[in-house]
């Protein structure tokens, strides 16, 4: 597994989202009442940008004039067919059985612990220094994790 640092919180306001480039994946990153999921921005149907689509909350009703509102069920509704994709799960709700846009974990992690996992990171130290400018944050960033 591999994490990839793809944004800082602050560039996701809650109930937005931004779509990111993670070796060559499009990637939707969305931010649901302060909670992060990421989907893969192709509609596993026909491969439209699926993250363009809209968010919407679940809406169910038993019988003809009573509804059930959940504003923190949210879905993806793929732009040119208008199928739904949890963005919890990925999992469709037109052909459940079969089909599913890929999720990937992802989570918000402060700087300074990014610093600390990543470390020189296997790296052969150069002959040369670069002035260094002492910088303290506390910034948290967003950051994808992918199985490779």
């Amino acid at each position: 597994m591999r994490k990839h640092v793809v944004a800082r919180v602050s560039d996701v306001p809650e109930g937005g989202h931004l779509i990111v480039d993670v070796n060559g994946r499009s990637i939707g990153i969305y931010n649901v009442g302060g909670t992060f999921r990421a989907l893969l921005n192709r509609c596993p149907h026909q491969g439209a940008a699926l993250c363009a689509g809209a968010v919407v909350s679940r809406l169910e009703s038993d019988e003809p004039g009573r509804f059930r509102f959940d504003p923190d069920h949210k879905f993806v509704v793929c732009p040119w067919h208008g199928w739904e994709f949890e963005l919890e799960t990925g999992q469709s709700w037109f052909d459940a059985e079969r089909t599913r846009v890929r999720r990937f974990d992802v989570a918000v992690e402060l700087g300074a612990e990014i610093e600390k996992a990543v470390g020189a990171g296997g790296r052969v130290k150069g002959p040369y220094v670069a002035e260094v400018v002492e910088v303290e944050t506390d910034d948290e960033y967003v950051v994808v994790t992918t199985p490779r």
